[in-house]
């Protein structure tokens, strides 16, 4: 178990890479969103170690192209409780291998989503 915390917590995104976060979401997301504009929401919702964000990240030639932004709902060092935030991609392919990192990693027991799309029932309805 603790090699899969280990395994989730090093494919979260490092803290110093929230600007490129943030620009994603005010360019891709919603221009002027609150987590685009508010660093102190921004960290107290998706930072809970100290070095990392609670994003998922894929880039393709150093550019954001997907993210999953994750909060912790448990407040325990093994995500075993969380709900998904955010996810968007410029890629479907990307966007869908960055939902399944999270469905798939083991010790997460409980996943919530705040907001759901017609898009994604399929994939939620099909994983349970």
């Amino acid at each position: 178990m603790v090699d899969t915390v280990r395994n989730f917590l090093n494919s979260l995104t490092n803290y110093s890479d929230f600007k490129s976060i943030q620009k994603y979401i005010h360019q891709n997301w919603k221009q002027k969103h609150i987590l685009a504009r508010n660093i102190k929401l921004f960290k107290w919702q998706h930072q809970f170690s100290k070095n990392k964000i609670d994003f998922v990240v894929k880039e393709k030639e150093k550019k954001v192209i997907s993210i999953l932004g994750i909060i912790n709902q448990s407040r325990d060092k093994e995500y075993s409780e969380i709900s998904l935030a955010i996810w968007h991609s410029l890629d479907r392919i990307s966007g869908i291998g960055l939902m399944l990192k999270i469905f798939y990693n083991k010790n997460i027991k409980l996943i919530k989503a705040t907001t759901i799309s017609k898009n994604v029932l399929k994939l939620y309805k099909s994983l349970g």
